[in-house]
């Protein structure tokens, strides 16, 4: 199975690393490095109750829920992704909407927040389906475009049937 296609990292939350006396000064350097080269951080939380579900602020639930994570978007990632040189204010607080975007889409799959959907006419003949929506909103806005398109085409189809039906009524009394 291929990668999914991100401009953030969400590092597997089981991966910690705990800071000792002993390592406090490594990691703050390491810390003036992300603040640098990471703009944009969040935290990431967990709620685990008949079901997972995850987000970038905390749940009222302080048994089933906690922090488990971060989600990132490093500098060079920006570059990248926009084709730039410098790295504008702006432009980190767009990637922070990509990045909560992004969390929130992986919270779609870990809550079966996933769709598709089949358009038929009224013989029951399939016209349009298309399956893998995060979300239902984006879902039913496709629905709805899809059957203006299907109304449009059979309207197309009968304005010219009724111009097949014109020419014949004409040759009939020519």
């Amino acid at each position: 199975m291929g990668r999914w296609p991100s401009l953030g990292h969400l590092p597997n939350a089981n991966q910690k690393t705990a800071i000792t006396e002993s390592n406090k000064r490594q990691q703050k350097a390491i810390d003036a490095v992300l603040e640098r080269e990471v703009p944009v951080f969040l935290d990431l939380y967990l709620y685990d109750h008949s079901g997972i579900t995850m987000r970038t602020y905390p749940f009222n639930c302080r048994w089933d829920s906690g922090q488990v994570g971060y989600a990132y978007i490093t500098k060079e990632a920006i570059r990248e992704n926009w084709n730039l040189k410098r790295v504008s204010k702006e432009k980190i607080a767009h990637a922070e909407r990509i990045l909560k975007s992004e969390v929130q889409a992986y919270d779609d799959f870990l809550t079966g927040n996933v769709f598709g959907y089949i358009t038929k006419d009224a013989e029951g003949e399939h016209l349009d389906s298309c399956w893998g929506f995060y979300g239902k909103e984006y879902m039913i806005e496709e629905v709805k475009s899809g059957i203006d398109y299907q109304e449009a085409k059979e309207l197309e189809r009968i304005a010219g049937l009724e111009v097949q039906i014109d020419q014949l009524r004409q040759e009939m009394y020519a």
